[in-house]
């Protein structure tokens, strides 16, 4: 298990909750797509226009981020503030859902919550990863917070309380908002043994492509699959399940992070291709159980790759150079959220 000291989790706490939390409200529409797409006239475009409008709105934010003049603003500015008033806009984004399924209010909507999650992630996950275990850490929140989001609006819509739920995200927003924006102590601390950060435009490109790869596998997992699968169980359109699906996919990813040890790519490699069969298997044969194996060894192992992709990017930065570094390869990530998406959509 990650064994993180009491100084370190004092300095971790706010940037962990913010980037936990922030994330999970942007799963939270999963369950619904499907819903959203039969008042929406139907088929696969309106679940991946929705799904790429909030990836691109992401991936913009973060290309921002990670041009080094904006980052060293953040960085000289206050990190805690930055992550609280993201998190203010998340919150007003998140009323729309509330007004109407009308497609322009949803797309604003997801446009307002892709702006606040791109300024979180970034900003977060470097002050997570001034510390030890920062990039596991960073993972776990990320891709553990978007399996919880996912699960609990599943749950909620069950019940058919979709408006609950959307409210409970807001309550919850806000009040971590609070949190993190009353915290006084410093997000990060200057890193030990005078170590000279790196260029950041030394960005490791391999890194970026890892990112890439792991999040077309947890974006596919997110919109569209999760639909797709409770229909070949004879399940189409049961929230409980797909919210399952997500649920299962991500929460698998966040949990490979806990053990200390570093996971080599061998054994990644192997979760990636006996997923991949389980998934296919299981979805050919209607058969559940199957699919949701091949989906949980999947998210495992990009959430392994993702974690990879994260420290290879941080790993001797400091400051903007980092915040810089992370900005990149979360932008590619978030290139693989929305790519693969629309490419689904467009053969089916």
């Amino acid at each position: 298990m990650i064994a993180v000291p009491a100084v370190e989790r004092s300095h971790q706490a706010g940037p962990a909750a913010a980037l936990a939390v922030a994330a999970a409200f942007s799963a939270f529409p999963s369950p619904f797509y499907r819903d959203y797409a039969a008042l929406l006239g139907g088929g696969a475009w309106p679940t991946a226009l929705l799904f790429s409008v909030h990836g691109a709105t992401v991936a913009g934010v973060m290309g921002l981020v990670g041009t080094g003049r904006l980052a060293g603003l953040i960085a000289r500015a206050a990190p805690r503030r930055v992550l609280a008033a993201a998190m203010v806009v998340d919150a007003a984004a998140g009323l729309l859902y509330l007004v109407s399924p009308d497609l322009a209010v949803l797309v604003t909507a997801r446009i307002g919550t892709g702006v606040a999650l791109g300024v979180v992630a970034p900003v977060a996950t470097s002050a997570l990863t001034a510390h030890p275990r920062g990039a596991s850490i960073a993972t776990a929140c990320l891709l553990g917070g978007v399996g919880a989001g996912a699960c609990c609006a599943g749950l909620a819509a069950s019940l058919g309380n979709r408006n609950a739920a959307f409210g409970a995200g807001i309550a919850l927003l806000v009040t971590t908002a609070l949190m993190v924006g009353r915290n006084r102590a410093p997000l990060s601390r200057p890193s030990e043994g005078g170590r000279q950060a790196r260029d950041p435009g030394t960005t490791p490109l391999a890194a970026c492509v890892v990112a890439f790869a792991a999040n077309g596998v947890l974006g596919l997992f997110t919109s569209v699959l999760p639909g797709e699968v409770a229909a070949a169980a004879g399940r189409d359109g049961d929230p409980l399940i797909t919210g399952a699906v997500v649920a299962l996919v991500l929460l698998s990813a966040a949990a490979c992070r806990l053990p200390a040890r570093p996971v080599g790519a061998l054994p990644t490699g192997a979760l990636l291709v006996v997923g991949a069969g389980g998934l296919a298997a299981g979805w050919a044969a209607g058969v559940l159980w199957l699919a949701l194996l091949g989906g949980a060894l999947l998210g495992a192992a990009a959430g392994l790759g993702y974690a990879a992709a994260v420290r290879a990017a941080s790993t001797g930065r400091n400051g903007a150079a980092r915040l810089t570094a992370l900005a990149r390869v979360q932008f590619g990530g978030q290139l693989g959220l929305v790519l693969p998406v629309l490419i689904y959509a467009s053969v089916r």
